[in-house]
């Protein structure tokens, strides 16, 4: 952990850590952590439950890597601290949870059983219309569609506006891939159960041979392109060669361009404010790209929040290690949400969607969660352009 060394102690991280603005402690910032996991590594501290929970708190959404003007990596520090000092230590919740997310069944039973649970975390799962492969005469591509934990399991509809928006655009969808990605495992400390998972994609990958992965999460984006660094030999090869053909679906669209000659809006315009993801950040330009989406339909208005960037809380299984700290997290992005007055809030996000939608409704707030990719398709029923 080269990176330790690098770290100037300066702060600059405390400003833009959303556990620091709740906390206030010291082992909340990124220097805080760096400097427990230093002591651990010269051998001036023991690996305690106390310093595991400190290591974990944390929803590795990745500003405090943004703000450092030394450039020190800290999610990647978190990443392998949480593997190699704490990752034998995870609590029996989380290891339920591990065991859940590595088989599609489970996880689609505990999809349907979270309408049972009166203080859930996450929304109920939506109803999906059931979209189907569809075969498109001379298409433009031909693409894998990695759904991942979410859209598959929790909102389906996103995976119908996925499926809908990519045929409309000459994109034939060839395959579903319907297992996690394997970030969940990776980022709490189990690469090895992390890495079945990877070889299980891309077996799939290797048997259908798409020219693209489409992926509507951007965590899973940001794993799939991981997995040339969890993986040896032959496997890691064609980690390689999948990761260079792997995109979030909005960063796909605006790379290789979609259908945008929209009539003009007949009706009143509906107002919506962007929550950005953590991970999206990840990807060159994301906030743009999402934006000149949202921009570019013409029956909406985008009414930016005071900080679009701020974390929601969600950060995957950093729910289910700190649910109170997720939750006062969260109340500051829905005062944030609300004082927009928009109608709805965009995420490009699966994760930010369930927990959003799940919290705004705890509150009794009336604001719709919806993806950028829904709303394009519903600019293209509108106009015609989709069955």
């Amino acid at each position: 952990m080269d990176d330790l060394e690098v770290c100037m102690r300066c702060g600059f991280c405390r400003a833009s850590c959303p556990v620091f603005d709740e906390t206030l402690a010291e082992s909340g910032t990124a220097r805080g952590k760096i400097a427990i996991i230093h002591a651990l590594l010269q051998g001036e501290l023991e690996p305690t439950e106390t310093v595991r929970q400190r290591i974990f708190e944390c929803t590795l959404c990745g500003r405090c890597a943004q703000s450092c003007p030394a450039g020190v990596d800290t999610t990647e520090i978190f990443i392998r601290a949480r593997q190699e000092l704490l990752g034998k230590k995870v609590p029996l919740l989380k290891r339920a949870a591990f065991n859940v997310l590595e088989r599609p069944k489970l996880l689609s039973l505990a999809s349907s059983a979270a309408s049972l649970i009166p203080e859930r975390l996450l929304s109920v799962p939506e109803k999906s219309a059931g979209a189907q492969l569809q075969k498109i005469e001379d298409p433009e591509m031909r693409v894998l569609f990695f759904g991942g934990c979410l859209a598959n399991h929790m909102l389906p509809g996103l995976k119908d506006a996925s499926l809908e928006v990519l045929a409309r655009n000459r994109v034939e969808v060839i395959a579903f891939a319907g297992k996690c990605c394997g970030a969940p495992l990776y980022f709490s400390g189990a690469p090895e159960r992390a890495e079945r998972l990877a070889r299980t994609s891309l077996d799939l990958v290797a048997e259908v041979e798409p020219d693209a992965i489409i992926t509507p999460c951007p965590t899973c984006r940001i794993m799939l392109r991981r997995y040339p660094l969890l993986l040896e030999g032959n496997y890691r090869k064609r980690a390689e060669r999948a990761a260079e053909r792997t995109y979030e679906i909005c960063e796909f669209l605006a790379t290789f361009g979609y259908e945008k000659d929209f009539q003009p809006s007949t009706g009143g315009e509906r107002t919506v404010t962007l929550h950005e993801s953590c991970h999206g950040a990840f990807i060159p330009g994301h906030g743009k790209t999402v934006r000149d989406i949202i921009r570019g339909l013409p029956e909406v208005a985008l009414k930016e929040m005071d900080d679009p960037s701020a974390c929601c809380g969600f950060g995957g299984l950093f729910l289910l290690d700190n649910p109170g700290l997720s939750k006062r997290i969260n109340r500051k992005k829905l005062d944030d949400i609300k004082r927009t007055g928009a109608e709805e809030v965009v995420t490009p996000c699966p994760g930010c969607t369930v927990y959003l939608r799940e919290t705004l409704k705890r509150e009794g707030i009336d604001i719709k969660t919806r993806h950028p990719v829904e709303l394009l398709r519903e600019t293209y029923q509108r106009a015609g352009r989709t069955k």
